[in-house]
């Protein structure tokens, strides 16, 4: 499943918008430090269920059905992020270039 690391990376993760089975969750997403404790955190749900078991206090284990459609959404935004990349010539990635709207003034 996508993470905030995986958006800067450009690493492509299809993502979809259920699951079924084992779902292994770091500390770090499972806190909501990546994305923020708000609504718009894609793994919100797995914050309020009893994990099935931990490891090493690190990663979460769950088991189950889940609908996770911000989840499948974030694939979504960095397969287009990646398509936008391989449109630019020698301007570099959008996420790094100055916007146009951005003149250097002489």
């Amino acid at each position: 499943m996508p993470t905030a690391d995986s958006l800067w990376i450009n690493e492509r993760i299809d993502v979809p918008p259920a699951i079924d089975g084992t779902v292994l969750m770091s500390a770090g997403v499972l806190s909501g430090f990546e994305f923020g404790p708000g609504a718009l955190n894609p793994y919100r749900q797995f914050q309020q269920q009893r994990p099935v078991a931990v490891i090493d206090d690190a990663v979460f284990v769950f088991e189950g059905h889940y609908e996770i459609p911000l989840a499948s959404a974030l694939g979504h935004a960095q397969h287009a992020m990646v398509l936008l990349d391989g449109k630019q010539s020698d301007e570099g990635s959008p996420r790094h270039r100055r916007p146009s709207s951005w003149r250097r003034i002489p």
